[in-house]
């Protein structure tokens, strides 16, 4: 199949051609490239092209115009298109003028494209099939339509749009809503793990379509001017206009939608989902107004499993709180001390308080969970040595593993285990000696002690015991007795009024100035700056 390439950018031409060489398909091959379209169609009328992939605005002639030309004068050559988010109306109308796809400048990857062009190539070689070509056409446009539609409303919603605007788009994309008088509400589906996979071959799209059709279809039943669309990240925005006067007649409005929508999603879908809605009405250049309330709200609602349906204009929406934040102070204090009962106390009574709260910010929470998660994985790797090194990959719970209160829970605890596990093998491996050594150090670090001293309480040879200390410890006694000192030092800074020169003393350095030279050195600031961040 021969490609000609078409973009005013020489840059975005070289990047395609590099891309489709290196799929290494001898069915796929670039034939050419042009800087505009009137360059392009004198290209297609001396050498056999198969597909153009053409951006839309160029100079002399744009992408438009020259697709127009080509389904004229050369319609076995298929197109696709190039686009950005602000170029809707005119992809749309390249699929009209017969384009097979687009695709977004700022998204494309090879793997997606590689795909899309093989499809091309078969779709080629059944040519000598009408029916099936038209069928297969016809599916990748509605696709598209689909896609546009979705982006367009999103747009609308996300910037406002005056009512000109509103009009002519409503008119290219068949939308059924007016203007004003709009009720509108988010919901957020929780597919069952693995449904999408399994149910829709991975299809995400499908899976969103279908979402939209079972959302449309119910606010029909009660609405005539509605629509529902695809937002973002299993997020979808549903509107329909209401003469309702009452605040009662829209709740119930509202609760019959949820309601349906609940069970349908639920039945149907395999899915869990959360509304968060309004009862105030709003004109379609408003609505961007309380979107990111309304994103919010129902992200606390999922996050903390409430109930299927919350009216926006009733929610208390979570405070921020600092008191949350000391848990984190806490823990850190308990690993410091390998206080293993602490450690748990804390982590069960953080949980336990914003269960009964439910007012923290669902943000909050993920972020103390993502703390409490780095803090124990870092204790984890300071006694996992050698053959025993934990495996970093397999600990590591990405962000959006961690989307509900429960899931923070389950991850903390889990990595709690590991800690445990690798507390008690780390006890069994290290000798008596160590650990006398160890509780020496924490007793006294205060005072002006050296290995000697600790030699000396442990009954060993000072030589002995600093190879021996190396080799359990991972460090040697002076690395380890600073760093020590150091954290203890920075408790004092965050939790008490006593000045410099006084945690210096009590950290057991007599000379403030090589205090301060120690500091900065390991924690990368002085003193002074670590205390008032």
């Amino acid at each position: 199949m021969n490609i000609l390439i078409v973009d005013d950018e020489v840059i975005i031409r070289q990047w395609f051609a590099m891309m489709i060489k290196g799929f290494n398909n001898p069915n796929l091959i670039v034939a050419g490239a042009a800087k505009n379209g009137a360059e392009a169609l004198e290209f297609c009328r001396n050498h056999r092209i198969d597909l153009v992939v053409t951006d839309i605005k160029m100079p002399v002639m744009d992408g438009l115009e020259f697709i127009k030309c080509l389904k004229d004068e050369l319609p076995q050559i298929k197109t696709i298109i190039l686009t950005a988010y602000d170029e809707f109306e005119y992809a749309l109308k390249a699929i009209k003028y017969g384009a097979l796809d687009y695709m977004l400048k700022s998204e494309t990857e090879a793997g997606y494209l590689e795909k899309l062009l093989v499809q091309v190539y078969k779709e080629l070689q059944e040519e000598d099939n009408p029916h099936l070509y038209k069928d297969d056409l016809l599916k990748i446009f509605n696709k598209q339509y689909y896609v546009l539609r979705n982006l367009c409303l999103s747009d609308i919603i996300k910037n406002g749009a005056v009512a000109d605007v509103f009009a002519r788009k409503k008119e290219m994309f068949n939308i059924s809503i007016e203007d004003s008088n709009i009720i509108f509400g988010i919901v957020k589906v929780r597919p069952k793990r693995d449904m999408i996979e399994e149910e829709y071959k991975g299809d995400q799209d499908l899976f969103r379509f279908a979402v939209i059709n079972i959302m449309e279809e119910i606010l029909t039943e009660r609405f005539a001017n509605n629509c529902g669309f695809y937002y973002d990240d299993n997020h979808f925005v549903y509107l329909f206009n209401t003469n309702r006067k009452s605040e009662k007649e829209l709740r119930e409005n509202m609760i019959f939608v949820v309601n349906k929508l609940y069970y349908a999603i639920e039945t149907y879908l395999k899915s869990k989902i959360y509304v968060c809605g309004t009862i105030s009405k709003d004109n379609i250049g408003t609505l961007h107004r309380r979107m990111d309330g309304l994103f919010k709200a129902v992200s606390y609602q999922s996050f903390y499993d409430l109930d299927h349906l919350c009216i926006f204009e009733d929610m208390q929406l979570a405070y921020e709180s600092d008191h949350f934040k000391s848990y984190s102070q806490k823990l850190a204090e308990n690993l410091e001390a390998n206080d293993v009962e602490e450690i748990r106390k804390n982590i069960e009574a953080f949980f336990e308080e914003i269960k009964n709260d439910k007012k923290v910010k669902p943000e909050e929470v993920q972020k103390i969970s993502m703390a409490f998660l780095s803090m124990l994985f870092a204790k984890i790797t300071t006694y996992m040595k050698g053959e025993h090194a934990i495996d970093a990959k397999s600990s590591i719970v990405p962000y959006e593993k961690m989307l509900t209160l429960e899931e923070c829970e389950k991850h903390v605890n889990a990595m709690l285990e590991k800690l445990m596990v690798t507390l008690n093998h780390s006890c069994r491996c290290l000798s008596q000696q160590i650990v006398l050594a160890l509780a020496y150090i924490h007793k006294n670090y205060s005072q002006d002690i050296a290995l000697n001293e600790v030699a000396h309480f442990v009954n060993m040879n000072r030589s002995y015991l600093s190879e021996l200390f190396k080799k359990e410890i991972g460090d040697n006694f002076i690395n380890y007795l600073t760093a020590y000192r150091m954290n203890k030092s920075k408790k004092l800074l965050r939790e008490t009024n006593l000045s410099i020169n006084e945690i210096a003393e009590r950290v057991g350095y007599h000379n403030i100035s090589y205090f301060t030279k120690i500091f900065k050195k390991y924690v990368d600031m002085t003193p002074r700056d670590y205390r008032k961040q």
